[in-house]
C-alpha cells in the first residue's frame, strides 16, 4: 500500500449477517460431503455467543452445507437450466410470461439475503416455467419421419 493512502478498517460486529456469510462459506469449503438437512441443529455457522441455532442466511451456502459441493454444483446448474428456460419465456414478450421470469430472478437475488429453500414462491416460480418451457417443447412439430426419430 502507498504511503499517504488511507484505508479504513471495517469492524464486523460478532452477531451480523455478514460473519453468518464468512463462517457459513467457510464451513462449506471446509465440508466437502456436505452436513445434511438438519444441519441447522447443530449448526456449524452460529456467530453469537447466544445458544440461537442461526442459518447462512443465504440460500446458495444453505444449498452448500446442506449437500455438499457435489450438492452445490446440482444446485447451481439447476438455477442456471431455470435462469435460460425464463429468459426464453422472456423472448416470447407475452406480458404474464415476462412477469414470471422477473420474479423468479427477484427471487433469485433474494435468495442472496434470504433462505429461500423454504420460500413456496420459488418453487412455483420454478415449477411454472419448467412447465412452459415442457408444454412449449410439445408443440413444436417434428421434420422427422417416425422411421428417422426412431434411429436417433
Amino acid at each position: 500500500v502507498a504511503e499517504g493512502v488511507f484505508i479504513p478498517k471495517i469492524e464486523v460486529p460478532p452477531n451480523n449477517r455478514t460473519q453468518l456469510w464468512i463462517k457459513g462459506a467457510s464451513a462449506f469449503l471446509r465440508s466437502p460431503l456436505g452436513f445434511g438437512p438438519t444441519y441447522y441443529l447443530w449448526n456449524p455457522v452460529t456467530v453469537t455467543i447466544s445458544e440461537d441455532k442461526l442459518g447462512a442466511h443465504d440460500t446458495w451456502i444453505d444449498v452448500g452445507l446442506i449437500g455438499g459441493w457435489i450438492g452445490f454444483a446440482v444446485w447451481v446448474y439447476f438455477m442456471i437450466t431455470m435462469g435460460r428456460g425464463a429468459l426464453r419465456l422472456a423472448q416470447r414478450r407475452e406480458p404474464q410470461l415476462i412477469v414470471l421470469a422477473a420474479s423468479f430472478f427477484v427471487l433469485l437475488l433474494l435468495s442472496f439475503f434470504f433462505d429461500m429453500l423454504y420460500v413456496r414462491w420459488l418453487w412455483l416460480a420454478i415449477g411454472m416455467i419448467a412447465a412452459e418451457i415442457i408444454l412449449k417443447d410439445r408443440e413444436k412439430p417434428s421434420l422427422l419421419t417416425y422411421e428417422e426419430e426412431q434411429e436417433k
